[in-house]
């Protein structure tokens, strides 16, 4: 698909949290993220001043966390907590 076929798309078919379901406003499409950077397929680049749900503190493609990832996606990607846990998660909380 093109960009401007995906922005479409996702205008037709995706919910965005907080933003109205009658009306909605166009999206941009993100391309690629590093640091506090969010890169923009029109070649804009905006700093993520809302901290993407305050889950970036440590920025966009972490090498440390992006290596943790990708050793971890092949043992299993995630584990719910109602009643369970697992040694990620715990070494994680240490």
């Amino acid at each position: 698909m093109t960009n401007e076929e995906l922005l479409q798309f996702d205008k037709n078919f995706i919910w965005h949290p907080y933003s109205s379901v009658i009306e909605t406003s166009p999206s941009k499409l993100v391309t690629k993220a590093e640091g506090r950077t969010l890169y923009l397929n029109t070649g804009e680049a905006l700093i993520d001043g809302m901290s993407s749900w305050w889950s970036v503190i440590h920025g966009y493609a972490n090498p440390q966390i992006n290596k943790a990832l990708k050793e971890q996606i092949d043992n299993f990607s995630h584990v719910m907590f109602g009643g369970l846990t697992h040694k990620p998660a715990i070494k994680l909380s240490e």
